[in-house]
């Protein structure tokens, strides 16, 4: 059975390829953030699954480890990552273009903490599926396999 450590070292960088691979065509510097978040996202996607079903045991696999809701959900999931990454990156930009206008260095610094946090975001909803599923595939390869719903 994978441990945590397993879990994260598979999750981080698969949620952090996602985030990547869904930045493409932004600034470089916005890709580094999203990746950033991307990594976060995985992570937290990666500890899900044993959260909800706490790994007291070896069958401790249920309803956030079940084939069918992680199809269903995941699906969901994909559909939303392009509106809600482009609802964020348009915050992300707002902030942005404030922080230029303003005078003050403290509204400046507020804008650019309220940006770099809106574009981690963004990185963070791309990851998180990807963490999810990580999780579910390493738990899949096990000798008690995943439930087919809980």
């Amino acid at each position: 059975m994978p441990d945590l450590r397993t879990h994260l070292q598979v999750s981080v960088p698969t949620g952090a390829a996602s985030a990547l691979w869904c930045s493409n065509g932004q600034d470089p510097f916005h890709r580094i953030l999203e990746t950033a978040g991307g990594a976060f996202g995985g992570a937290l996607g990666g500890l899900l699954p044993d959260c909800v079903d706490l790994p007291t045991s070896s069958y401790h696999r249920s309803g956030a480890h079940g084939i069918v809701p992680a199809l269903v959900v995941g699906n969901a999931a994909v559909q939303l990552i392009g509106p809600v990454q482009g609802w964020l990156r348009e915050r992300a930009q707002s902030h942005a273009e404030v922080r230029v206008a303003a005078s003050s260095l403290w509204e400046q610094i507020w804008h650019l903490i309220c940006e770099a946090v809106l574009r981690l975001l963004a990185g963070a909803v791309a990851g998180f599926p990807s963490g999810y599923v990580s999780h579910l595939t390493l738990d899949f390869f096990t000798p008690r396999s995943l439930p087919l719903v809980c």
